[in-house]
């Protein structure tokens, strides 16, 4: 949820994303929903499931029972929305579905391409042509 919050802010200022290294998980509807994405050859983007965590003596672990599918659900149906919001094609989080919550696939170039990823949101770069 603070990803989605934390991509709803980078959208509104208009920010540009670079990455530097890696970026997956939470990370990847953040840069989803900056208006400028921008990854090197020597980076990489990974992608997977949602998951809902808690702390327990101090580790993270995956929440069970019926709260913590209903708020999954609910963290699905808000993705999905603001990824639909941002322009980017309903395929980004079909793949993210497709990797099991504990497992990272890491996109080649082109599928980063496909799903949006890469280059300048259709919607800011019209607001910025002459």
């Amino acid at each position: 949820m603070a990803a989605l919050e934390v991509a709803r802010m980078a959208r509104a200022a208009n920010a540009h994303a670079f990455v530097r290294g890696q970026c997956s998980s939470a990370c990847v509807i953040v840069l989803a929903g900056s208006v400028v994405r921008a990854v090197p050859d020597n980076a990489r983007v990974g992608v997977h499931q949602g998951r809902i965590t808690t702390t327990r003596a101090g580790v993270e672990v995956d929440a069970a029972g019926q709260m913590a599918s209903d708020a999954l659900r609910v963290f699905e149906t808000l993705t999905v929305d603001f990824l639909r919001e941002a322009g980017m094609p309903d395929l980004l989080f079909r793949r993210m579905q497709s990797v099991p919550h504990n497992q990272i696939d890491y996109l080649e170039r082109a599928e980063m391409r496909e799903l949006g990823l890469l280059g300048f949101d259709p919607a800011y770069r019209a607001t910025r042509t002459p």
